[in-house]
């Protein structure tokens, strides 16, 4: 009895030496786990103090030649500033905080403080990555800018050449198309007149400019000599032609009037004028199109001819048939008349009819 009661005695204070012993691993694990939370926030927190906007701002002091340029400059310096001497310092009172809790195996409040930590953080990282961003956006944009604008005279060039190659079928607008030529080579002027002044802030107009001053001109040079043979060439003359066509059918004794030719005729002349108008200061919004409409108008105006000439002739046949059998009718009628003496005296034609013989 006495040795069970010691086993019993022996195995409780194993089970409890157990149980600190687990919870104290539990808790050592804990600790561990925060702190190298805290190591980790520590290095962040480094990561932001030694990042390279300081160096990057300093290379926008060689650039100070404009008001504008010095505003951005001291924006920011204030920035930059507020992060090094308010945010940094007080990120690190706050690891040294979170740090005592631990210490003091407060691990409520350690938790509580490493997610301020964590936030905090974030928000700073944040404002020093952005602020970062627009700093290199000018430091950079000098060889960036350069690259796009090389690459983009490259495709000027191009466009140019292709231009010159097919100049005589843009009529009269490749006067409008050399100037607008003449404008984007302004634009490259422009870019390497504020690159001189070192007037880095307005360098992405320009390249923005150039950009798409390049797209209209593909968009021109691919759609104009289609408007300009449309409108210049093929309409007029089907216009012509259906005004002959229509004028002399109109004399033959056509009924035409439903097709409303005339009046369709003076809306397609103004509405070519108003794409050629458009084309001189190269609007070609819908032109394409309106024209291509046009096209088919007239086009169909050939078969509606032809319809009307068909109707005509199937006209004329089938009266000619019916003057045919009415001559045949006339004409055996003029027999029976011919013949009424002779049928009088072979037969009463008095009521009730009745032969009479001879």
């Amino acid at each position: 009895m006495d040795s069970m009661l010691i086993v019993t005695i022996v195995a409780f204070v194993l089970l409890i030496i157990f149980v600190v012993v687990v919870l104290q691993l539990t808790k050592s694990k804990k600790k561990s786990g925060y702190k190298k939370r805290l190591e980790q926030l520590e290095y962040e927190k480094n990561q932001i103090a030694s990042s390279p906007v300081g160096p990057e701002l300093a290379k926008v002091e060689s650039y100070l030649k404009n008001e504008k340029l010095e505003v951005m400059y001291n924006d920011w310096q204030e920035r930059l500033n507020d992060i090094k001497e308010t945010k940094i310092p007080k990120i690190t009172d706050m690891l040294i905080e979170a740090e005592y809790s631990l210490s003091q195996t407060d691990y409520k409040s350690t938790m509580y403080k490493i997610a301020k930590l964590e936030m905090e953080i974030y928000k700073v990282r944040t404002k020093s990555e952005f602020l970062l961003d627009e700093i290199k956006e000018l430091t950079t944009s000098e060889e960036r800018s350069r690259a796009v604008i090389t690459k983009l005279k490259s495709r000027y060039r191009e466009l140019y050449e292709k231009f010159i190659d097919t100049k005589p079928e843009f009529g009269e607008i490749a006067q409008s198309v050399e100037l607008q030529f003449e404008n984007i080579a302004r634009r490259f002027e422009d870019f390497e007149h504020i690159m001189d002044k070192n007037e880095y802030e307005n360098v992405s107009t320009i390249v923005n400019a150039v950009e798409e001053m390049l797209k209209h001109m593909e968009v021109v040079l691919e759609e104009m000599p289609a408007i300009v043979l449309l409108a210049e060439g093929i309409l007029p003359k089907k216009i012509e032609e259906i005004k002959a066509i229509y004028e002399k059918m109109t004399n033959d004794g056509y009924s035409l009037d439903y097709l409303n030719i005339e009046f369709n005729i003076e809306e397609a002349n103004n509405k070519i004028k108003d794409v050629l108008d458009r084309a001189k200061v190269l609007d070609l919004e819908d032109s394409v199109f309106d024209l291509k409409v046009l096209t088919e108008y007239f086009e169909s105006l050939f078969t509606d001819f032809e319809k009307e000439k068909i109707i005509r002739s199937e006209y004329d046949d089938a009266n000619k048939t019916l003057n045919s059998k009415l001559e045949k009718t006339n004409r055996l009628v003029e027999d029976i008349f011919e013949q009424l003496d002779d049928l009088k005296r072979l037969y009463d034609l008095a009521w009730p009819w009745s032969a009479s013989r001879t």
